[in-house]
C-alpha cells in the first residue's frame, strides 16, 4: 500500500523482532530463517477503526421485531454483563480479528460500567497481542447527558504503562458529541464539553458516532463543527450533505464506514466514494457482530465495493486497490494520529 514501493513480484520481506527492515527483490539476510511464501501474497494487516468488540457474544442475535433489535438487545445484555463477560466477549472478537487478517483495531468499548469492566476488556487485548486503540465509552442504558466517569479515564491514563502491552495498546475516547435540539439541556452540553476537553488534554484519539442514519435532518455535522479535528474518526456519517463533507475535510477528521452494519440496521448505503471525492480520509470497520454476523474483513470490503458500484451503476467505481487502501493505510493514518493539535477548535469555515 506504499505508493513509493508499489507492488513487487517475487519479492522478499526482511523482518527482525517484529520490525520490517526491508522490502525488495533478492534481499540478503545471512543467518535469517526463511519462510517460503512463493505463490502467495504478502500485504499489510487490516486496520479496523470501529469495533464494539464486547458484543461479539451476541453474533447475529439482532432480531426481526423492534423489541429484539440491536439497541434493545445490546442494552439488555450490556446491563447484565459482569467484568469477566467483557473479557470473554472481547477475547472472542480478538481471536476472530487475527483469524480474519485484522492486526490493528479501535475497540470502541461502549459498555464501561465500572473500572473493572474496562480492565477486563483490556486484558483480552493484551493476552491476544493485537495492536489497538482502546476507546473508553459509556455504558448501555446510560441516562441521556450523564457525565462519564472521568476519574476512571484519568486513572487509566496515569497507569497506562500497566495496560499498554509494551506500547501495542493506545488509550482513546469514544465521545457522544454535544447534544443539540431538544436534548441540548445546559447540563448535558456542559458535560459533553468536559468530556472532550478531558480527552484532548490527555492527548487521546477520539471516535464519535455522528449523523449515522440517512435522511435524518441535516445539520448534525455543523453542530459539532467546533470540535472536529484530525484526532477524530467519525462513524457512519450517512446523513451528511456536500457542505458538511467540506467541513469534515477542512477539519482533517477521518470517517469510518461500516457497510455490513449500516445495511443490516437500515441506516442506508455507504457514501465512501463521496467522502473520498471530498478529500476525506475514509477507513473501514466491522462495527458489531450482532448485526454483521461475520467479522471477516475481506467480506466487508466486497460488500463495500458492491454497494458503491451499484450506486454508481458502474462495475469499476470502487477499485480493489482503493478498498485495500481504506482498510489498511487509511486506517493507519488515523490510528497514528499525534496529539500535537488537541485544542478545541474555535470554528471551521463552511466555505472551505
Amino acid at each position: 500500500m506504499d505508493e513509493r514501493l508499489g507492488d513487487i513480484s517475487d519479492g522478499d520481506l526482511h523482518v527482525r523482532n517484529g520490525e520490517i527492515l526491508n522490502v525488495g527483490k533478492n534481499l540478503k539476510a545471512p543467518g535469517a530463517a526463511v519462510l517460503d511464501g512463493r505463490d502467495m501474497i504478502v500485504m499489510p494487516g487490516f486496520v479496523d477503526t470501529h469495533w464494539h468488540m464486547w458484543t461479539t457474544y451476541l453474533r447475529s442475535m439482532a432480531g426481526d421485531k423492534e423489541e429484539d433489535g440491536y439497541f434493545p438487545l445490546t442494552t439488555a445484555y450490556g446491563r447484565a454483563m459482569q467484568p469477566e463477560d467483557m473479557y470473554y466477549g472481547t477475547r472472542l472478537a480478538a481471536a476472530e480479528a487475527i483469524y480474519s487478517g485484522i492486526t490493528t483495531v479501535n475497540d470502541d468499548c461502549h459498555n464501561v460500567r465500572t473500572h473493572e469492566h474496562a480492565e477486563q476488556d483490556l486484558r483480552a487485548l493484551v493476552e491476544t497481542g493485537l495492536r489497538a486503540t482502546w476507546s473508553y465509552g459509556s455504558y448501555r442504558g446510560v441516562p441521556p447527558g450523564e457525565l462519564r466517569n472521568l476519574a476512571s479515564v484519568e486513572r487509566l491514563h496515569q497507569n497506562w504503562p500497566m495496560y499498554s502491552n509494551e506500547g501495542l495498546l493506545t488509550l482513546g475516547y469514544s465521545w457522544g458529541g454535544v447534544p443539540t435540539g431538544a436534548a441540548a439541556m445546559p447540563l448535558t452540553v456542559e458535560n459533553a464539553k468536559k468530556e472532550i476537553e478531558t480527552a484532548r488534554r490527555l492527548g487521546l484519539p477520539i471516535s464519535t458516532h455522528l449523523a449515522s442514519r440517512e435522511h435524518t435532518p441535516p445539520g448534525q455535522v455543523k453542530d459539532q463543527a467546533p470540535y472536529l479535528a484530525k484526532d477524530m474518526v467519525l462513524i457512519h456519517m450517512l446523513a451528511t450533505t456536500a457542505e458538511e463533507m467540506r467541513i469534515v475535510a477542512a477539519s482533517g477528521a477521518s470517517i469510518s464506514t461500516s457497510p455490513g452494519s449500516e445495511l443490516r440496521i437500515g441506516y442506508g448505503l455507504t457514501k465512501a466514494s463521496d467522502f473520498m471525492d471530498a478529500g476525506i480520509n475514509v477507513c473501514v470497520s466491522v462495527d458489531t457482530a450482532p448485526l454483521t454476523g461475520s467479522c471477516h474483513m475481506f467480506g466487508i470490503l466486497k460488500l463495500l465495493r458492491n454497494a458503491e458500484n451499484a450506486k454508481a451503476l458502474s462495475e469499476f467505481k470502487l477499485s480493489t486497490r482503493c478498498a485495500l487502501q481504506m482498510s489498511t493505510i487509511n486506517g493507519a493514518r488515523w490510528a497514528s494520529t499525534t496529539s500535537s493539535d488537541h485544542s478545541v477548535r474555535e470554528s471551521v469555515q463552511t466555505s472551505s
